[in-house]
């Protein structure tokens, strides 16, 4: 993946995090569902640029395998609440990740952005318990 294919799935986990703070504040549990599997999408491929950059292209159906086992089994977590039921929870632990990797994903970045201060300001929507 290119660098610039990495900010651009950055960019979306924002953008996803944002469009999925505005459905479910119209309580449209099922389009907050796939708002998520968005993020989840986008995100697995910023963690792969990371930690296994050679196969950050191939997205989620490498995760498993490229990625280390404790962020697997977060990322398998944060999958089982992506439903209509329970989406706040995947949200929150979304945030978490995001939080912990928050450094990293920002010195990828030459200087500091408007884009990476909206991904900040998305991360901190969810975080601590903000969800």
């Amino acid at each position: 993946m290119t660098e610039t294919e990495y900010r651009d799935n950055v960019m979306d986990v924002g953008w996803f995090l944002f469009q999925y703070s505005k459905s479910a504040a119209r309580g449209n549990d099922i389009w907050s569902v796939r708002m998520l599997t968005n993020v989840v999408h986008h995100l697995g491929r910023v963690l792969l640029y990371r930690y296994a950059p050679e196969r950050a292209k191939l997205g989620l159906k490498t995760i498993e395998q490229s990625l280390p086992e404790s962020v697997v089994v977060e990322l398998t977590e944060i999958l089982e609440f992506i439903t209509p039921g329970e989406h706040e929870q995947a949200v929150g632990r979304i945030g978490r990740l995001l939080e912990r990797e928050y450094d990293w994903i920002r010195l990828q970045w030459s200087e500091e952005s408007e884009q990476m201060r909206f991904v900040r300001m998305m991360i901190d929507r969810y975080v601590g318990g903000n969800e």
